[in-house]
């Protein structure tokens, strides 16, 4: 009976359950929704168990990253008590979750020892580019035998399951497997970040991490995933800069030369897809409407939330409130988001956090070396910057990349603790 408590209070068992549930997420709900629904009431309940566990049993993590972020929270709840009119059983739900989960996945390597947890997430991070590799090859082989005019068995490349209404004019946009393109696009980007995380781990050789990322970086092209290419390519700037500090071996730094080249025939490939050139036609007319096409909207979005928010200052329009934009509650940049939902209160303290957050990766980039950490360091970067594009971190977006991005943080900021149960700085 013990060992079933501790098991079902304890956030190791939950948090691996939880990541390979948002990984299968599509394929649950193909073959069976009820399943799927079964599974979001689970993963509702059951992280409410644990915060309570802990708030009980007085396990409760207070360091000082922890209570700035039980701050946020305390915003959020204010800011959703606010909206009156807004409160929905649905959003009440959304505001539980988030705050279950975010703790969770923040605070649990601090009640791990280090080297199990790292196992923990490798193993994780194993698990999902073994799951983007064969969706991502699956997706590339529908692609060409549809190209090449052959049916595969169960309609698996037929134009209604591989392609999706695309943002430009009236063309379709592969999606392959994924059902999104940005889903898709998402998934390749942090198999990439993983492949070269356990290639640092020494848990894969330099070959097998070199041609998982061609394959990755391949699927984001045909996925027509901007957002993606673009963070790949700061990537590809720090597998550069490795090689120019002479990190890896010779051999090693002519397939990074390889996978560099790689993301500047994406470049070739987008320019061919003449986004630069459109822009440019634009920006002599309309650059603010240059803008709003390059980034499908997304500007047009940020100025309406800037330009109204005098009128919700403090606090904003209420947590996942869609007043500000008339018709949705997203604006596809986190910092915008917060302060749609939260106000300028609630978006500096999250930005005070992650402020915080990053001097601690740095105080501790030594440690971090040596624990072959660094690349969980770009992970928690590239998915920051991802936010700036998409719908991560904060809100209802509940992504395998948002849950490692909080796995990672909290795995870094917690690092040096060397002692169980030592003071928090």
């Amino acid at each position: 009976m013990e060992r079933i408590k501790n098991l079902l209070l304890g956030k190791k068992l939950f948090i691996i359950l939880y990541v390979l549930k948002l990984l299968m997420n599509g394929v649950i709900y193909h073959f069976s929704p009820m399943v799927q629904e079964i599974l979001n009431v689970v993963f509702l309940v059951w992280p409410v168990i644990i915060v309570l566990g802990d708030l009980f049993r007085r396990k409760m993590v207070f360091s000082v990253y922890q209570t700035i972020l039980w701050l946020f929270i305390g915003v959020i709840i204010v800011s959703y008590w606010n909206q009156y009119h807004w409160l929905t059983q649905s959003l009440a739900f959304s505001v539980i979750k988030h705050i279950g989960f975010t703790y969770i996945l923040f605070s649990a390597s601090h009640d791990e020892d280090t080297d199990s947890y790292e196992l923990t997430l490798q193993r994780l991070a194993f698990f999902a580019v073994l799951y983007v590799f064969i969706f991502a090859l699956a997706s590339a082989v529908c692609y060409w035998t549809y190209k090449a005019g052959i049916s595969l068995p169960m309609g698996l490349n037929s134009p209604d399951r591989i392609f999706t209404y695309g943002h430009y004019g009236n063309e379709d946009r592969f999606c392959g497997l994924f059902g999104y393109s940005t889903v898709g696009g998402n998934l390749c980007l942090l198999g990439i970040l993983l492949c070269w995380y356990l290639y640092e781990s020494t848990v894969f050789n330099r070959w097998l991490t070199s041609g998982l990322t061609v394959l990755f970086v391949y699927m984001t092209m045909l996925l027509d995933y901007r957002a993606g290419m673009v963070i790949f390519g700061f990537i590809a700037l720090y597998l550069l800069y490795l090689i120019l500090r002479k990190k890896y071996s010779t051999a090693g730094s002519i397939l990074i030369v390889i996978l560099i080249g790689a993301a500047g025939c994406a470049g070739v490939f987008y320019l061919k897809q003449d986004y630069f050139a459109r822009f440019f036609d634009l920006m002599k007319t309309d650059p603010f409407d240059a803008f709003r096409q390059i980034s499908t909207g997304r500007t047009e979005y940020w100025y309406m939330v800037i330009h109204k928010l005098p009128t919700h200052f403090w606090l904003g329009w209420g947590w996942l409130n869609s007043e500000a934009l008339e018709f949705y509650f997203d604006a596809h940049n986190l910092f915008i988001n917060l302060l749609m939902w939260t106000g300028v209160i609630g978006c500096g303290l999250f930005a005070l956090f992650l402020a915080m957050m990053f001097i601690r990766f740095i105080l501790s980039a030594e440690l971090i070396s040596k624990r072959r950490a660094t690349w969980l360091v770009m992970l928690v970067v590239c998915i920051l910057m991802l936010s700036m594009l998409e719908r991560e971190i904060a809100g209802s977006s509940e992504t395998v990349e948002t849950a490692l991005f909080w796995l990672s943080a909290g795995y870094l900021t917690y690092l040096n603790r060397t002692v169980k149960g030592a003071r928090d700085v």
